[in-house]
């Protein structure tokens, strides 16, 4: 009885074990830092001259550098912001993770996102999973800015053909401006101020030399995926009599 039971404990706990995904954590590459930041604002109603942007309602703004993603497949407080200088180099040593889940589990990602321009009419979020020839793209649309959060969740069935192996998953987040708005992009380092004399008589005029879009578009660096293959239950419960039986023949050996 006491093998029985000492048979099905392992059973549970390996069953178990077999059922968790797990976000693995890894040595993070080494990335230097930025020598200048680029900005982006939502603007209405822009008025642009010869040499560059001259005016508009600003709605928001974002400044970036390219140290960050600003969008990210793994939870970014737990993966990319435990950041470390090394005093030798001056290189910044970040913490990588990764994904890793049973064949057949519930495909559950966490990322993260810091690039919300409110007043933007529209966002589009797209979840993308490629490896071993395939590739799986899980898309959400929204109008409404409130239900854009910073932390990103991506719950859905595994595909039933996403093979045992490695696969890489990343995150694509775009934002849509309203019919008179624009996205104005720029730095105040490479892109400084322009004044000229225009005009006749001339006239002094100065812009702000840039790219306008309509929408303005990140997608994160990819993070790797891992699925992993379930013993069938014929195999597991095999392994599990073995064990068992081994135990029993040494415990026998002892005795003679």
């Amino acid at each position: 009885m006491n093998r029985i039971f000492r048979i099905l404990i392992l059973s549970c706990l390996f069953t178990s074990f077999m059922t968790d995904a797990a976000l693995l954590t890894r040595a993070g590459a080494s990335r230097g830092t930025d020598s200048f930041n680029r900005t982006v604002q939502l603007i209405n109603d822009p008025l642009f001259n010869p040499v560059g942007f001259e005016s508009g309602n600003i709605l928001d703004s974002f400044s970036y550098n390219s140290f960050h993603n600003y969008v990210y497949s793994t939870p970014a407080d737990l993966c990319h912001f435990a950041i470390q200088i090394d005093p030798l180099t001056s290189q910044a040593h970040r913490t990588a993770c990764e994904w890793q889940f049973n064949q057949g589990e519930q495909l559950q990602l966490q990322g993260s996102l810091e690039i919300l321009l409110l007043g933007s009419e529209r966002f589009s979020l797209i979840w993308s999973i490629t490896g071993n020839g395939n590739t799986w793209e899980f898309p959400l649309y929204t109008t409404d800015a409130a239900s854009v959060e910073s932390a990103l969740f991506l719950d859905v069935t595994m595909p039933a053909n996403m093979r045992p192996g490695e696969y890489s998953v990343s995150l694509a987040f775009s934002q849509s401006a309203a019919a008179g708005d624009i996205y104005f992009g720029f730095s105040q380092i490479t892109d400084p101020v322009v004044c000229a004399e225009l005009y006749d008589p001339p006239v002094n005029v100065c812009g702000q030399p840039g790219t306008a879009s309509d929408t303005f578009s990140w997608r994160s660096s990819a993070s790797k995926l891992t699925i992993v293959a379930v013993p069938e239950p014929h195999t597991l419960f095999s392994l599990l009599l073995a064990t068992g039986l081994m135990g029993l023949c040494r415990k026998r050996t002892k005795h003679l």
